[in-house]
């Protein structure tokens, strides 16, 4: 992987923990928090995904590997969602 597919994966994972944040409601924190979250979402939507043999919705392809972009939103949006009820943060 170049510095260029991980720019992109970077920017895009910031892209998804932002999404992430915002339709679970809450703010984590900045840039380096949004990219947290776009990755663990990211992990834990594909995660999911293969569990309940879901298709690929919207891939985005990077290097060699495939990103669902639908299940790393709702990946992150279920991080979000338990770390505010975590640490009891309200709207």
């Amino acid at each position: 992987m170049d510095i260029t597919q991980v720019l992109i994966l970077l920017a895009v994972a910031a892209v998804i923990g932002l999404l992430g944040q915002i339709i679970a409601g809450g703010k984590i924190g900045g840039f380096f928090a949004s990219i947290i979250v776009g990755f663990g979402g990211a992990y834990l939507g594909m995660w999911l995904a293969a569990k309940f043999h879901l298709p690929r919705i919207l891939p985005l392809t990077v290097g060699e590997k495939v990103y669902p972009l639908v299940w790393s939103v709702g990946g992150a949006v279920i991080l979000v969602a338990i770390i505010r009820i975590i640490t009891g943060k309200k709207r």
